[in-house]
C-alpha cells in the first residue's frame, strides 16, 4: 500500500501561481460509491445497524483476531507458509522473516476510539481493517499439469462461487457466495472444518458468521485482517494460502475462503487437503 499514488485534484489545467498543492491519501479517505452515493464505511455500518450488530460485537470480534493471531504467532503456525527474504532499507540490510503488525489491541483500548463517520456508532480503526504493504504467491495446476510434472499438491480446489448482491448490502457477498457454494456442493455448513472470512470490516464478519450460523472456534482461527492488515489485491490470495496451511497442520478435510468485494461482489473458494 505504501506504494499506492497519492491524490491531487483541481490541476488538471494548471494552477495559479503559489497555490499550493493538497495531497490525498486515497486509500484512507472515505470516497462516495458511484452507485449508491454513499462511502463504504457508511454502507457498513447502516447493513451493521440492519442486523442488529452493536460496537461491543464489533470490537469483541476484533479483539478475537488479535488475540488468535498472537497465539498462532508464538506457536509458529506461519512458519510453513512465510517466506523470508532480505530488503535494503536506508542501506541496510534488514531480514523480514515474519508479518509486522502494531500492537495487538487490548479491550479497553478499542473502546476508547472514536467513530470514524459521522452520527456513526460502530464503526472505528480498531474494529476496520488497515490498509498495508503485503504479498502473497499460489500456484494453481490442473490433473493433466499434475501429473504431467509429477508434482505434490498441497490441496484440492473442490469448487468455488462468484455472486452479486444489491451494492448498499456489499458486506453479504461472501455469505450468499458460501452458501451457494455448500449448495452446488451438497455440503453444510457443519460439513466445512474451518473458514477464513475476510475481516475488511469486524461488523460484516460478525453478520457472516451469524447468517451462517458458523461457530466461532471455526472462523479465521489464526486471525485476519484487523490483526494483520488488508493489502490490496493480496487479501484473498493469502486466507487461501493460510487456509491450505492450516488443513494440514491441524489434519483436517475441508476449508472455505470467502470474501465480501466492494459494489456488491461476493467470492468462496473451498479446498479439501490432499
Amino acid at each position: 500500500m505504501s506504494s499506492m499514488p497519492m491524490l491531487v485534484r483541481n490541476v488538471r489545467f494548471g494552477t495559479a501561481l503559489g497555490t499550493p498543492y493538497r495531497f490525498e491519501d486515497h486509500i484512507q479517505r472515505q470516497i462516495p460509491d458511484g452507485y449508491t452515493g454513499l462511502t463504504m464505511q457508511k454502507m457498513v455500518e447502516n447493513l451493521a445497524n440492519k442486523y442488529g450488530v452493536t460496537r461491543e460485537d464489533a470490537d469483541e470480534f476484533a479483539l478475537q483476531s488479535h488475540l488468535k493471531w498472537k497465539e498462532a504467532e508464538e506457536s509458529k503456525a506461519f512458519q510453513q507458509e512465510v517466506v523470508s527474504l532480505e530488503v535494503t532499507l536506508k542501506k541496510k540490510q534488514i531480514l523480514v522473516d515474519k508479518d509486522q503488525i502494531a500492537q495487538p489491541l487490548k479491550s479497553e483500548d478499542l473502546s476508547r476510539l472514536p467513530t470514524l463517520i459521522d452520527n456513526g456508532t460502530i464503526l472505528t480503526t480498531g474494529n476496520t481493517s488497515a490498509p498495508v504493504d503485503g504479498a502473497a504467491a499460489l500456484l494453481l495446476a490442473d490433473e493433466e499439469a499434475v501429473r504431467g510434472h509429477s508434482l505434490q499438491p498441497l490441496a484440492r480446489v473442490a469448487g468455488w462461487t462468484c455472486v452479486g448482491v444489491n451494492p448498499e448490502d456489499a458486506g453479504l457477498g461472501g455469505v450468499l457466495a458460501i452458501k451457494k457454494l455448500l449448495d452446488s456442493q451438497k455440503l453444510t455448513v457443519g460439513d466445512v472444518d474451518i473458514f477464513e472470512i475476510n475481516e475488511n470490516f469486524a461488523s460484516q464478519a460478525v453478520i457472516a458468521t451469524r447468517e451462517l450460523k458458523i461457530d466461532q472456534s471455526k472462523v479465521n482461527v489464526s486471525g485476519g485482517a484487523l490483526a494483520l492488515g488488508d493489502p490490496m489485491s493480496a487479501t484473498g490470495a493469502r486466507m487461501a494460502t493460510h487456509l491450505v496451511h492450516e488443513l494440514r497442520r491441524r489434519n483436517l478435510k475441508r476449508g472455505i475462503a470467502a470474501s465480501s468485494c466492494g459494489g456488491g461482489q461476493g467470492v468462496a473458494i473451498l479446498l479439501e487437503k490432499m
